[in-house]
């Protein structure tokens, strides 16, 4: 099981990314749409992470895991 230096498996860094994103939306927008729009900026997130070479290829691979689980939940 992959996980990152706060303890994180990849599935779990997925749901609190997703769920994070979703309690700003419903507190700015109260949209019925909010996890979908969650899910969406979560991936963006992880797109934008594993596309920045400052990181090492252990950092890449972990935030394209939490891409994976993000597109299941």
């Amino acid at each position: 099981v992959m996980m990152n230096q706060d303890g994180f498996t990849a599935r779990d860094k997925a749901k609190e990314l997703v769920d994070k994103i979703y309690n700003v939306i419903i507190k700015q927008d109260n949209v019925l749409n909010g996890m979908a729009k969650s899910k969406d900026l979560a991936l963006l997130f992880c797109t934008e992470i594993c596309n920045y070479e400052f990181f090492g290829s252990h950092t890449q691979n972990y935030w394209r895991e939490v891409k994976k689980q993000i597109e299941k939940l």
